[in-house]
């Protein structure tokens, strides 16, 4: 399983998440049936790195967040910029 290092958001909007981008991070959820959604950051390059694996989007992901809590997850949609190598937004799917 692949190992993804987060942090809580605690601004959450259109300009919170143009500040993100503008600093090498991206937005992102964390939800399933049995949770309260998460709001969270990842840095922009430790993800892009990972995406070179082969059958990235299919694996299984373990993400843990800064106050040591983890989610298996599996991600559920993707945004890409249209033409720059950059991430806008991915939802993640909590797997039991």
């Amino acid at each position: 399983m692949l190992t993804i290092f987060a942090e809580k958001r605690t601004k959450l909007g259109k300009s919170a998440s143009r500040l993100l981008r503008k600093n090498n991070k991206f937005p992102s959820i964390i939800y399933g049936l049995d949770i309260v959604p998460v709001y969270i950051e990842i840095n922009q390059d430790a993800f892009i790195n990972m995406m070179s694996i082969p059958d990235f989007n299919k694996k299984k992901i373990i993400i843990q967040l800064d106050n040591n809590l983890q989610y298996h997850v599996k991600i559920k949609d993707l945004q890409n910029h249209a033409f720059k190598r950059k991430i806008l937004h991915i939802d993640f799917f909590v797997q039991k």
